[in-house]
């Protein structure tokens, strides 16, 4: 419970700070210029955030193995960190792309890294 509170608290926080700091964040294209992530916007259902994993999951060469048993993302039973961690690695392999980042307006894009502990998030 107090990890889940910590994750929205997180992510209410990415959402200011993407507020924030969204001026200057692409010029004239449709690829971010700064060093960002992409995260899960807050409080997604379930099923979206199912939904996001497995198309990531699919997609080839996304790392989902580190959100597996013992891999450094791993957190059981905390589908916003997983979807988070593999719609990051989906936008960066997607080249930072805008709408590589929608998820069926699910994602969101941050300029704070959102990586915790071991978990690292790879940034453009």
């Amino acid at each position: 419970m107090a990890k889940q509170s910590l994750a929205f608290i997180f992510f209410a926080l990415a959402c200011f700070l993407l507020h924030t700091n969204a001026s200057g964040a692409s010029i004239g294209t449709n690829q971010v210029t700064e060093q960002s992530w992409c995260i899960v916007k807050p409080s997604m259902d379930i099923d979206q955030l199912q939904k996001n994993i497995d198309y990531c999951c699919t997609q080839a060469e996304n790392n989902c193995g580190t959100i597996q048993p013992g891999a450094p993302c791993y957190n059981p039973n905390n589908l916003v960190s997983d979807a988070s961690v593999v719609m990051n690695f989906y936008f960066q392999k997607s080249g930072n792309q805008h709408s590589a980042c929608y998820f069926n307006g699910s994602g969101l894009i941050i300029q704070e890294d959102p990586s915790v502990g071991a978990c690292t998030y790879p940034a453009n």
